[in-house]
């Protein structure tokens, strides 16, 4: 993951090899709170963005 200023960019490591990246802007980094919240929004994304790969994917991912 690389931080600049208030953009985000994470480099998601598949299974298959392929090496997918996401970007977004993310305000309040600093506020703990609202970055869990951002994570979390970021793990329900994968989850049903990659169904392919729910069975290697934490449930918990799930909304």
């Amino acid at each position: 993951m690389i931080i600049r200023d208030n953009h985000v960019l994470i480099t998601l490591n598949l299974p298959d090899g392929q090496k997918t990246a996401i970007e977004g802007e993310w305000r309040h980094i600093s506020d703990a709170d609202r970055l869990l919240d951002r994570i979390e929004m970021l793990q329900y994304a994968i989850y049903e963005q990659y169904q392919e790969y729910r069975a290697i994917i934490p449930a918990r991912w799930a909304r």
